[in-house]
């Protein structure tokens, strides 16, 4: 197995670092089935999920050019490098699920499992397995499947792109990113997506007599 170590070293410092230690006093966590009238602003202006995107698709990117197998491996060896990359794209949004700032509740990374599906996988398998995931949970309003489908539709459109044939890295991919999901079904954890709190009516009066 060759190892690019500076690449790997960085892959490895962007994709498992959770970024649930990073929230600070304004985050706020919503559960998936809520009501979100009112919260998408606050939702999408968290410059946190920007960041967390950017990062693993920056880090996905090094880790499936960091890691390659020999030109004479066959066998185990020949598959390892993939092995080693699904386990730390797994673990990784295991540890972007689980670190959450909510006693009994999960982070669910969407932003983390599109960005790494970009960065790791071939482009058009990457881009159109991301928007199938999103196009489904999005029309049958349960957000939490865009884990599990977004796993099938990597398997699936691997599957047109490489003509049919199983692709060891996809389907490691793919278990990576049901992982949160599956977490949620094992341990007694609700998907939440983060947001900023809005400031206390006091902030915002001082900030408008600041204004004037």
């Amino acid at each position: 197995m060759l190892i690019d170590w500076p690449l790997f070293a960085a892959a490895l410092a962007l994709l498992l670092t959770p970024l649930g230690l990073f929230h600070g006093a304004r985050t706020r966590h919503r559960a998936l089935g809520s009501d979100w009238s009112g919260y998408w602003p606050r939702t999408l202006g968290h410059g946190f999920h920007a960041i967390d995107f950017l990062r693993a698709t920056l880090g996905a990117w090094y880790l499936a050019a960091g890691i390659a197998s020999g030109p004479e491996a066959t066998g185990f060896a020949a598959h390892s490098p993939t092995l080693v990359q699904g386990a730390v794209l797994g673990f990784g949004a295991l540890l972007q699920t689980f670190v959450c700032k909510e006693r009994h509740a999960a982070c669910a990374p969407f932003a983390y499992t599109a960005g790494s599906a970009l960065g790791f996988l071939p482009v058009e398998t990457g881009f159109f397995s991301v928007l199938l995931a999103i196009v489904f949970a999005l029309g049958v309003r349960a957000p939490a499947l865009f884990f599990p489908v977004l796993g099938a539709t990597t398997v699936g459109v691997g599957l047109v792109v490489t003509g049919a044939e199983l692709d060891l890295a996809g389907l490691a991919a793919a278990a990576a990113f049901t992982a949160p999901w599956l977490l949620t079904l094992l341990f007694p954890r609700e998907l939440t997506v983060a947001h900023l709190a809005r400031r206390a009516t006091s902030e915002r009066v001082a900030a408008g007599v600041e204004r004037k």
